[in-house]
């Protein structure tokens, strides 16, 4: 069992994705802590878009910094901490209504208890993590998946 299963057993939708990179886990995991949007053109256009409607209305966002880390700006901006293992897996999570274009409501949370026992309705529920796996077993793996709270 991930961490990524025991932050959200039950959910509506997963997605997976798997990528063998030629490095050790640990240098894989360092990477991925380090990678900007900057880094990321296609990253980049996206958190534009998404910054647009803060922007039209003159509210404060941090989706337009690039040359940050992407995962503490997700844990900062939206994202809480659900689970870390360094070298092995780490994941985070979101509660919100990312479906409203100026993003709607969010729920923060600092531990994974949180995460998991909130079921307020006309919330989702969204989690993502990296695996890293030595060589054979697949070097880098991630996954998201997304639990609908239903009025």
């Amino acid at each position: 069992m991930t961490l990524l299963d025991e932050a959200l057993p039950e959910y509506d939708f997963r997605e997976r994705h798997a990528r063998s990179i030629a490095a050790p886990p640990e240098r894989v995991d360092e990477a991925v802590r380090a990678v900007t949007i900057a880094d990321m053109p296609l990253a980049r256009l996206l958190f534009a878009l998404r910054a647009a409607p803060a922007k039209l209305r003159r509210k404060a966002t941090r989706f337009g910094e690039v040359d940050v880390p992407l995962l503490g700006l997700a844990l900062d901006v939206a994202f809480g901490p659900l689970g870390d293992k360094p070298g092995d897996e780490v994941v985070i999570g979101m509660i919100g209504q990312p479906w409203k274009l100026a993003g709607g409501e969010s729920r923060r949370f600092e531990r994974s208890e949180e995460f998991t026992a909130f079921a307020e309705p006309g919330f989702v529920k969204a989690a993502m993590n990296f695996r890293f796996e030595p060589a054979g077993a697949r070097a880098a793996r991630s996954a998201s998946s997304v639990r609908r709270l239903l009025a």
